[in-house]
């Protein structure tokens, strides 16, 4: 049973993604990614692959101002507008109904995410676009936390940092704050 761990909404019961497509992020992964960023707030959160969006709901029931959850599936969409209604957080959640990458190449950096969860399938390989397309609507002080396989670390990345990894039996949460670049995307010309 998927469940709000902490915050406002602290017990509250989630709906999951029927089948077998959706992995839902452990409750123990959750509360430990909330615990690591401790008492800051993040006013925007950035929640990619969202599955039920249990991530972002977890943020916004813990005071985040505003979330964005990105997942292709139209199940997975119908669940996450399903959970954040029943919290009565429709109006602070936007769902994006897109391919993770597409829609990160979409968005403008600012205002920026202050906290940004990715949790990618477990046979996902396209590592260096994420982190990258991740780093560009990072705020320079923001928390990235992926999700992978523990028995697969994630390559070095031009653009994001690695802070610490964790790792809960068989899934790994790796931390990384944005790399001060000057200018990512120089002037063409």
């Amino acid at each position: 049973m998927l469940k709000i761990a902490g915050g406002e909404h602290r017990g509250r019961k989630l709906k999951s993604v029927p089948g077998e497509t959706t992995r839902p992020t452990s409750a123990m992964v959750r509360e430990a990614l909330f615990n690591i960023v401790g008492p800051r707030r993040p006013e925007r959160v950035l929640d990619a692959f969202s599955g039920t969006g249990a991530i972002a709901l977890e943020a916004l029931s813990r005071g985040a101002g505003h979330a964005v959850v990105i997942d292709k599936s139209a199940r997975a969409a119908a669940v996450i507008a399903e959970n954040a209604a029943a919290l009565g957080a429709g109006d602070r959640i936007a769902i994006v109904r897109d391919d993770v990458l597409r829609a990160l190449a979409r968005m403008v950096t600012e205002p920026g995410f202050d906290l940004i969860f990715a949790d990618p399938p477990y046979a996902f390989e396209r590592w260096g676009d994420l982190m990258e397309s991740l780093a560009r609507v990072a705020r320079p002080e923001a928390v990235v936390a992926i999700e992978h396989a523990a028995d697969r670390p994630l390559p070095e990345s031009f653009a994001l940092a690695s802070i610490r990894d964790y790792r809960y039996g068989g899934t790994a949460l790796s931390l990384f704050s944005p790399r001060s670049v000057p200018d990512r995307d120089p002037p063409r010309g």
